[in-house]
């Protein structure tokens, strides 16, 4: 269940857009992806209830006409209210998070080169619902980088993702029963290649 209030906004011609959004749900049956007892493996389990209520921000603006600016913020307060993991934090829910990106858009060869960087950030939260050991809380921060040219059939680029080479984990393991091993599953390291599309 789920209520929402919030406004749209639209300034300066249109060319800035500013929307904000007050929030609370309500979860029932709330599934999750819990560690098995001796550490090795997952299964399905489930936390009863939960609620999560917040604001997100966000904006888009045209300072230029080949410019695109945007972006977000948001505050969220979330617990389970009954069950197993009521005493815990619940997972990848950090009070604050947030986002901004720039595109650079210029005309070239009857198409349009761009460049795009993003970067968003999550404040402290777990990964794991079941096992949250303060050496196991975790922020990140993610720098991506695309360039490249497009027109109606062609999109060319080159991109780094995760640029700074932030280490950070989808899931930090509860010690294993018989070895006492802590685990983090760590998500990509900094990535970088090349796309082609064709479309037709």
């Amino acid at each position: 269940t789920n209520y929402e209030l919030g406004v749209k906004t639209q300034v300066l011609d249109d060319r800035l857009k500013l929307n904000a959004t007050a929030f609370y749900s309500e979860f029932d049956d709330l599934q999750f992806l819990a560690q098995n007892p001796i550490g090795a493996g997952t299964f399905i389990s489930n936390a009863a209830e939960a609620t999560t209520q917040g604001v997100d921000l966000s904006f888009t603006a045209l300072p230029l006409p080949n410019l695109i600016l945007n972006g977000g913020l948001q505050y969220l307060d979330a617990e389970y209210t009954d069950g197993e993991l009521e005493v815990l934090d619940v997972v990848f829910a950090p009070d604050w998070s947030g986002s901004l990106a720039a595109t650079l858009v210029l005309p070239i060869a009857e198409g349009k080169g761009y460049l795009r960087t993003d970067y968003s950030f999550m404040g402290n939260h777990y990964t794991n619902p079941t096992y949250q050991a303060p050496e196991t809380r975790q922020d990140r921060e993610l720098v991506n980088v695309r360039l490249g040219w497009r027109n109606e059939t062609w999109d060319a680029a080159l991109w780094v993702k995760n640029a700074t080479d932030e280490s950070y984990s989808s899931l930090a393991g509860a010690p294993f029963l018989l070895t006492g091993m802590k685990a983090q599953w760590l998500q990509a390291p900094r990535t970088y290649g090349a796309t082609l599309r064709y479309q037709f």
